[in-house]
Protein backbone atom coordinates (compact mmCIF):
# COMPACT_ATOMS: atom_id res chain seq x y z
CA UNK A 1 0.00 0.00 0.00
CA UNK A 2 3.06 2.48 0.72
CA UNK A 3 4.22 1.98 -2.57
CA UNK A 4 0.79 2.59 -4.43
CA UNK A 5 1.15 5.99 -2.44
CA UNK A 6 4.27 6.53 -3.19
CA UNK A 7 3.40 6.21 -7.18
CA UNK A 8 0.18 8.40 -7.06
CA UNK A 9 2.15 10.84 -5.36
CA UNK A 10 4.23 10.93 -7.57
CA UNK A 11 2.10 11.35 -10.32
CA UNK A 12 0.72 14.21 -8.75
CA UNK A 13 4.63 16.08 -8.27
CA UNK A 14 5.41 15.46 -12.55
CA UNK A 15 1.90 16.49 -12.84
CA UNK A 16 2.36 19.82 -11.15
CA UNK A 17 6.25 20.55 -12.99
CA UNK A 18 4.01 20.35 -16.35
CA UNK A 19 1.75 22.42 -15.59
CA UNK A 20 4.07 25.02 -14.25
CA UNK A 21 5.69 24.98 -17.32
CA UNK A 22 3.32 25.64 -19.32
CA UNK A 23 2.42 28.67 -17.25
CA UNK A 24 5.82 29.97 -17.50
CA UNK A 25 5.52 29.47 -22.04
CA UNK A 26 4.80 33.41 -23.47
CA UNK A 27 1.42 33.63 -24.97
CA UNK A 28 1.61 33.09 -28.69
CA UNK A 29 1.09 35.98 -31.21
CA UNK A 30 -0.32 35.59 -34.76
CA UNK A 31 2.25 37.22 -37.30
CA UNK A 32 1.89 40.71 -38.42
CA UNK A 33 0.93 40.77 -42.35
CA UNK A 34 3.63 42.11 -44.67
CA UNK A 35 2.32 45.54 -45.95
CA UNK A 36 0.82 45.02 -49.64
CA UNK A 37 3.64 46.36 -52.82
CA UNK A 38 2.27 49.15 -54.31
CA UNK A 39 2.00 49.49 -58.03
CA UNK A 40 3.49 52.19 -59.65
CA UNK A 41 3.73 51.90 -64.18
CA UNK A 42 5.98 55.33 -64.13
CA UNK A 43 3.65 57.44 -62.29
CA UNK A 44 1.92 60.57 -63.68
CA UNK A 45 3.25 61.99 -66.47
CA UNK A 46 4.58 65.42 -66.31
CA UNK A 47 4.81 67.81 -69.16
CA UNK A 48 4.27 67.79 -72.53
CA UNK A 49 4.63 64.18 -74.72
CA UNK A 50 6.09 65.34 -78.19
CA UNK A 51 9.02 65.02 -80.56
CA UNK A 52 11.14 68.03 -81.03
CA UNK A 53 14.18 69.03 -82.40
CA UNK A 54 17.03 70.72 -79.43
CA UNK A 55 19.11 73.22 -81.18
CA UNK A 56 22.56 74.54 -79.92
CA UNK A 57 24.42 77.43 -81.03
CA UNK A 58 27.14 76.59 -82.52
CA UNK A 59 29.26 80.40 -82.27
CA UNK A 60 27.27 83.74 -82.63
CA UNK A 61 24.47 83.93 -85.09
CA UNK A 62 22.95 80.67 -84.87
CA UNK A 63 20.89 80.04 -87.96
CA UNK A 64 19.83 77.69 -90.79
CA UNK A 65 17.53 77.82 -94.19
CA UNK A 66 14.62 74.99 -94.13
CA UNK A 67 12.46 73.75 -96.99
CA UNK A 68 9.14 73.41 -96.31
CA UNK A 69 7.49 69.79 -95.83
CA UNK A 70 5.31 68.18 -97.81
CA UNK A 71 2.94 66.99 -95.17
CA UNK A 72 0.88 70.49 -94.69
CA UNK A 73 -1.57 71.62 -97.59
CA UNK A 74 1.94 73.29 -99.88
CA UNK A 75 5.57 72.65 -99.72
CA UNK A 76 6.05 76.21 -101.45
CA UNK A 77 4.79 79.51 -99.57
CA UNK A 78 3.10 82.26 -101.16
CA UNK A 79 4.09 85.38 -99.12
CA UNK A 80 1.42 87.41 -100.67
CA UNK A 81 -1.45 85.91 -98.78
CA UNK A 82 0.69 84.15 -95.85
CA UNK A 83 1.72 86.08 -93.65
CA UNK A 84 1.01 84.62 -90.25
CA UNK A 85 2.95 82.17 -87.95
CA UNK A 86 2.48 79.73 -85.21
CA UNK A 87 5.45 78.26 -83.71
CA UNK A 88 5.34 75.35 -80.36
CA UNK A 89 9.26 75.90 -78.28
CA UNK A 90 10.06 75.55 -75.02
CA UNK A 91 13.73 78.03 -74.01
CA UNK A 92 16.34 76.55 -72.01
CA UNK A 93 19.40 79.50 -72.41
CA UNK A 94 17.53 82.68 -72.14
CA UNK A 95 20.14 85.23 -72.34
CA UNK A 96 23.23 86.48 -74.60
CA UNK A 97 26.76 86.96 -73.23
CA UNK A 98 25.82 90.44 -71.97
CA UNK A 99 22.20 89.20 -69.90
CA UNK A 100 19.80 90.44 -72.76
CA UNK A 101 16.86 87.99 -73.82
CA UNK A 102 17.03 86.40 -76.57
CA UNK A 103 15.00 86.53 -79.51
CA UNK A 104 14.45 84.79 -82.83
CA UNK A 105 14.13 86.03 -86.26
CA UNK A 106 12.93 84.92 -89.72
CA UNK A 107 14.16 85.80 -92.78
CA UNK A 108 12.97 85.90 -96.64
CA UNK A 109 14.96 83.34 -99.09
CA UNK A 110 17.51 84.49 -99.88
CA UNK A 111 18.14 86.40 -96.59
CA UNK A 112 17.69 89.74 -97.11
CA UNK A 113 17.03 92.75 -94.58
CA UNK A 114 14.88 93.66 -92.49
CA UNK A 115 14.33 90.19 -90.64
CA UNK A 116 10.92 89.22 -89.19
CA UNK A 117 11.18 89.46 -85.32
CA UNK A 118 9.73 86.82 -82.72
CA UNK A 119 9.73 87.30 -78.73
CA UNK A 120 9.77 84.25 -76.74
CA UNK A 121 8.32 83.90 -73.42
CA UNK A 122 11.22 82.22 -71.42
CA UNK A 123 9.30 80.09 -69.05
CA UNK A 124 11.16 77.18 -69.68
CA UNK A 125 7.40 75.61 -70.64
CA UNK A 126 6.61 74.67 -73.86
CA UNK A 127 4.60 77.86 -75.47
CA UNK A 128 3.12 79.22 -78.83
CA UNK A 129 4.08 82.28 -80.27
CA UNK A 130 1.48 83.54 -82.88
CA UNK A 131 4.02 86.24 -85.38
CA UNK A 132 3.04 88.18 -87.96
CA UNK A 133 5.29 87.37 -90.77
CA UNK A 134 5.08 91.34 -91.91
CA UNK A 135 6.42 93.06 -88.92
CA UNK A 136 9.58 94.32 -88.80
CA UNK A 137 11.85 95.80 -85.39
CA UNK A 138 10.24 98.47 -84.03
CA UNK A 139 12.67 101.64 -84.89
CA UNK A 140 14.26 100.74 -87.71
CA UNK A 141 12.87 102.56 -91.13
CA UNK A 142 13.02 99.77 -93.44
CA UNK A 143 10.10 97.92 -94.65
CA UNK A 144 9.20 94.30 -94.53
CA UNK A 145 10.49 92.26 -97.60
CA UNK A 146 8.23 89.21 -96.44
CA UNK A 147 5.80 89.80 -99.18
CA UNK A 148 7.49 91.25 -102.22
CA UNK A 149 9.06 89.96 -105.32
CA UNK A 150 12.33 89.55 -103.13
CA UNK A 151 10.81 86.73 -101.70
CA UNK A 152 12.28 84.29 -104.80
CA UNK A 153 13.21 81.12 -103.19
CA UNK A 154 9.78 80.33 -101.72
CA UNK A 155 10.40 76.89 -101.42
CA UNK A 156 12.41 77.48 -97.98
CA UNK A 157 12.70 80.11 -95.01
CA UNK A 158 15.28 81.29 -93.07
CA UNK A 159 15.01 80.59 -89.46
CA UNK A 160 17.14 81.98 -86.79
CA UNK A 161 16.54 80.64 -83.35
CA UNK A 162 18.28 82.77 -81.16
CA UNK A 163 19.65 85.69 -81.31
CA UNK A 164 21.31 88.53 -79.47
CA UNK A 165 19.23 92.10 -79.32
CA UNK A 166 20.74 93.94 -82.23
CA UNK A 167 20.21 96.80 -84.65
CA UNK A 168 17.73 95.29 -87.49
CA UNK A 169 19.52 97.26 -90.27
CA UNK A 170 22.59 95.70 -89.60
CA UNK A 171 23.47 93.06 -91.95
CA UNK A 172 26.77 91.71 -90.16
CA UNK A 173 27.09 90.94 -86.50
CA UNK A 174 30.61 91.88 -86.47
CA UNK A 175 30.52 95.09 -84.79
CA UNK A 176 27.65 94.04 -82.16
CA UNK A 177 28.74 93.74 -78.25
CA UNK A 178 25.84 91.54 -77.78
CA UNK A 179 26.43 88.03 -79.05
CA UNK A 180 25.23 84.97 -78.59
CA UNK A 181 27.07 82.21 -76.44
CA UNK A 182 28.23 78.35 -77.77
CA UNK A 183 26.14 75.71 -76.44
CA UNK A 184 23.09 78.29 -75.94
CA UNK A 185 20.04 76.11 -77.05
CA UNK A 186 16.29 75.96 -77.51
CA UNK A 187 13.61 73.35 -78.41
CA UNK A 188 11.17 73.30 -81.03
CA UNK A 189 8.80 71.21 -82.07
CA UNK A 190 6.89 72.74 -85.23
CA UNK A 191 6.82 75.57 -87.05
CA UNK A 192 3.65 76.52 -89.24
CA UNK A 193 2.50 78.98 -91.87
CA UNK A 194 -0.94 80.31 -92.30
CA UNK A 195 -3.25 83.15 -94.24
CA UNK A 196 -5.20 84.29 -90.89
CA UNK A 197 -4.31 85.04 -87.64
CA UNK A 198 -7.51 83.04 -86.35
CA UNK A 199 -6.02 79.99 -88.25
CA UNK A 200 -2.44 80.43 -86.68
CA UNK A 201 -4.16 80.98 -82.95
CA UNK A 202 -6.31 77.80 -83.58
CA UNK A 203 -3.70 75.15 -84.40
CA UNK A 204 -2.49 73.01 -82.30
CA UNK A 205 0.07 70.76 -83.95
CA UNK A 206 -2.18 67.54 -84.07
CA UNK A 207 -3.03 67.57 -87.82
CA UNK A 208 -0.16 68.72 -90.05
CA UNK A 209 -2.02 68.64 -93.42
CA UNK A 210 -3.86 72.14 -91.72
CA UNK A 211 -1.62 74.58 -92.55
CA UNK A 212 -0.72 76.14 -95.63
CA UNK A 213 2.98 75.48 -95.18
CA UNK A 214 4.88 73.79 -92.16
CA UNK A 215 8.15 72.68 -91.08
CA UNK A 216 8.07 69.32 -88.84
CA UNK A 217 10.73 67.77 -86.55
CA UNK A 218 11.89 65.96 -89.95
CA UNK A 219 13.00 69.30 -91.81
CA UNK A 220 14.15 71.16 -88.41
CA UNK A 221 16.78 68.29 -88.07
CA UNK A 222 17.99 68.77 -91.80
CA UNK A 223 18.69 71.68 -92.95
CA UNK A 224 18.05 72.60 -96.61
CA UNK A 225 21.55 73.88 -96.82
CA UNK A 226 25.09 73.08 -95.61
CA UNK A 227 25.69 77.23 -94.21
CA UNK A 228 24.36 76.83 -91.18
CA UNK A 229 26.50 77.60 -88.03
CA UNK A 230 23.52 75.62 -85.05
CA UNK A 231 23.58 71.86 -84.06
CA UNK A 232 19.87 70.02 -84.68
CA UNK A 233 19.40 67.00 -82.23
CA UNK A 234 16.28 65.15 -82.53
CA UNK A 235 14.12 64.31 -79.42
CA UNK A 236 11.45 62.22 -78.93
CA UNK A 237 9.71 62.75 -75.59
CA UNK A 238 7.24 59.88 -76.23
CA UNK A 239 7.81 57.53 -72.66
CA UNK A 240 8.45 53.73 -73.79
CA UNK A 241 6.70 51.24 -71.98
CA UNK A 242 8.69 48.94 -70.09
CA UNK A 243 9.55 45.48 -72.59
CA UNK A 244 10.33 43.17 -69.09
CA UNK A 245 7.11 40.66 -68.87
CA UNK A 246 6.40 40.04 -64.98
CA UNK A 247 6.22 37.23 -63.04
CA UNK A 248 3.03 35.43 -62.93
CA UNK A 249 1.66 34.37 -59.79
CA UNK A 250 0.06 30.93 -59.57
CA UNK A 251 -3.45 30.60 -60.24
CA UNK A 252 -6.18 29.14 -57.71
CA UNK A 253 -5.90 26.00 -59.85
CA UNK A 254 -2.34 25.69 -59.98
CA UNK A 255 -1.80 26.34 -56.23
CA UNK A 256 -4.65 23.44 -55.51
CA UNK A 257 -2.65 21.38 -57.80
CA UNK A 258 1.09 21.80 -56.34
CA UNK A 259 0.66 20.64 -52.78
CA UNK A 260 2.70 22.68 -50.07
CA UNK A 261 5.98 20.53 -48.33
CA UNK A 262 3.92 20.73 -45.55
CA UNK A 263 0.74 18.76 -47.16
CA UNK A 264 2.74 16.04 -48.74
CA UNK A 265 4.53 14.71 -45.67
CA UNK A 266 2.73 11.90 -43.72
CA UNK A 267 2.07 12.57 -40.37
CA UNK A 268 4.09 10.82 -37.82
CA UNK A 269 1.71 8.77 -35.49
CA UNK A 270 3.16 9.18 -31.84
CA UNK A 271 2.41 5.68 -29.50
CA UNK A 272 0.07 5.94 -27.09
CA UNK A 273 0.79 7.00 -23.92
CA UNK A 274 1.36 4.67 -20.67
CA UNK A 275 -1.14 6.04 -18.02
CA UNK A 276 1.59 6.79 -15.46
CA UNK A 277 3.73 9.07 -18.36
CA UNK A 278 3.26 13.22 -18.30
CA UNK A 279 1.22 13.50 -21.55
CA UNK A 280 3.62 14.86 -24.20
CA UNK A 281 3.34 19.13 -25.17
CA UNK A 282 3.99 20.81 -28.06
CA UNK A 283 6.72 23.37 -27.16
CA UNK A 284 5.74 25.90 -30.12
CA UNK A 285 2.41 27.39 -28.59
CA UNK A 286 -0.04 27.74 -32.25
CA UNK A 287 -0.73 30.99 -33.59
CA UNK A 288 -3.64 32.93 -32.08
CA UNK A 289 -3.69 30.48 -28.89
CA UNK A 290 -2.47 31.75 -25.21
CA UNK A 291 -1.43 28.87 -22.61
CA UNK A 292 -0.41 29.49 -19.11
CA UNK A 293 -2.85 30.50 -16.82
CA UNK A 294 -5.39 28.06 -18.29
CA UNK A 295 -3.18 25.19 -17.60
CA UNK A 296 -1.99 25.65 -14.28
CA UNK A 297 -5.49 25.90 -13.22
CA UNK A 298 -6.84 22.90 -14.54
CA UNK A 299 -3.66 21.08 -12.78
CA UNK A 300 -5.25 22.86 -9.82
CA UNK A 301 -8.11 21.28 -10.20
CA UNK A 302 -6.98 17.74 -10.41
CA UNK A 303 -4.84 17.45 -7.41
CA UNK A 304 -7.83 17.83 -5.09
CA UNK A 305 -9.24 14.52 -6.43
CA UNK A 306 -6.09 12.80 -6.54
CA UNK A 307 -5.67 13.38 -2.54
CA UNK A 308 -9.19 12.51 -2.06
CA UNK A 309 -8.73 8.84 -4.19
CA UNK A 310 -5.42 8.31 -2.29
CA UNK A 311 -7.62 8.78 1.29
CA UNK A 312 -10.36 6.47 -0.06
CA UNK A 313 -7.77 3.82 -1.14
CA UNK A 314 -5.78 4.34 2.03
CA UNK A 315 -9.16 3.63 4.22
CA UNK A 316 -10.23 0.97 2.79
CA UNK A 317 -7.14 -0.94 2.98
Amino acid sequence: MKKLLSILLAVMVASLCVFAAFADEPAGEPAADAPAGVSDEGGEQTGEELEYVSFFALGNDPYATFAFSKDGKNDEIDPDTVTWAAIRYRTVTKEDNNGNPLTGQFYISPAAEPFVPIVWNHTEKWETVIVDMTSVREGTELVSKWNSSSYTSTTTIRFDPMESLRDAEAAQNELDDNIVLEDSEIDIAWIAFFETKEEAEAFDGKDMTEPYCVLTVLELEEPASDNHNLEPMLVDNHPEKPTEVPTEEPTPTQAAEEPTAEATEEPEIEPAAEPTEAPKVDPTPAPGKKKGCGGFAAGMCVIPLMLAAAAVFMKKH
